[in-house]
């Protein structure tokens, strides 16, 4: 597992409990890579999960399996637009299938974590059938 982000306090304390939380060895480059680097690191990950930002932009642009996390942003617009990509919306619990133009905004403290496991396991199984 690899973490990327910025290295910012408030990115930092999630950063830090999301590898609290797991028993995988993890690889910290939050803060320390520029954009190409960034890229080259999305370009050879099996799945790419986070929020709207342009990391997901450049997974998209990769083709690569991707959970997007969705929150005050409306998905209809932004989401990536291939079939490798699977949408977490806060206030929803399971990944969205169908789009429209007025979805309903929420914070994204109302994205729990097991939307964003099924939101996963629905990525990896979709590669399984692949």
């Amino acid at each position: 597992m690899v973490l990327t982000g910025a290295a910012d306090p408030f990115e930092r304390a999630h950063l830090d409990a999301i590898k609290a939380a797991t028993a995988r060895p993890v690889i910290d480059l939050a803060g320390r890579l520029s954009l190409i680097e960034l890229a080259a690191v999305i370009a050879r990950c099996e799945l790419a999960l986070g929020v709207d930002t342009a990391a997901m932009h450049l997974a998209a642009g990769f083709g690569k399996p991707q959970v997007v996390l969705y929150g005050p942003t409306n998905p209809y617009h932004w989401r990536p637009r291939h079939r490798r990509a699977v949408i977490a919306l806060a206030g929803q619990n399971d990944p969205l299938n169908s789009f429209i133009l007025k979805h309903r905004s929420a914070p994204m403290d109302e994205l729990s974590t097991d939307a964003v496991i099924r939101a996963m396991d629905t990525a990896r199984a979709s590669e399984a059938q692949q």
